[in-house]
């Protein structure tokens, strides 16, 4: 939800289910976590987490936003003000880091009979946080090959599509060799801007 996090006791509130969430990924999949048990975890009583989330699908969304949030709180703006491009394969690369850090959460994810919709919604907040960065970007001056809605979306198929084919493949390459190969291939789209 589009709420200002500006009150102690809310934080704690989205900390504590936040934690208690990644805890029962890492145990089960996405369609055996109830929001009793989330919150029974959480120490947060149901009332509370129906006040800030609809169910527990909107708070998956909320789960990937707090994600993204802690990777734009890395990222080193220097390196990113260059070229929109530079983002792209931050944020690929802090995807693919956090997937490789916590493989047992993965490995209930994309076993879970959920996985089509956790990945609807992982796209659509991945869009939200690309397109939030090219208007950024367009704002600050940099000129745009399209719109910034457009290469958002071309961006986040392409990483959510690279991804996928990643995490699901048994010939998977390693973690070095996948962003090798997307640096090579945005590189290609920044030389033909």
């Amino acid at each position: 939800m589009e709420e200002k996090k500006t009150d102690l006791r809310i934080l704690k509130t989205y900390k504590a289910l936040s934690d208690a969430f990644f805890e029962m990924l890492n145990e089960m999949h996405f369609e055996d976590i109830t929001v009793n048990e989330l919150c029974e975890r959480a120490m947060v009583r149901r009332a509370t987490f129906y006040k800030h989330f609809a169910d527990k699908y909107e708070f998956f969304g909320f789960f990937i936003r707090q994600i993204q949030d802690s990777f734009n709180a890395n990222e080193e703006n220097a390196a990113l003000s260059d070229a929109p491009y530079a983002y792209y394969l931050y944020l690929f690369q802090e995807c693919i880091h956090f997937l490789q850090q916590h493989k047992r959460l993965l490995d209930n994810v994309v076993k879970s009979n959920m996985f089509p919709a956790m990945l609807e919604i992982f796209s659509d907040e991945v869009y939200q946080n690309v397109l939030l960065h090219m208007k950024q970007q367009q704002q600050s001056g940099t000129k745009l090959p399209a719109s910034p809605e457009l290469i958002a979306s071309f961006y986040t198929g392409g990483i959510i599509q690279v991804l996928r084919l990643w995490v699901t493949s048994p010939n998977a390459p390693s973690e070095e060799d996948l962003l090798h190969e997307v640096s090579a291939i945005l590189s290609t789209f920044q030389v033909m801007q």
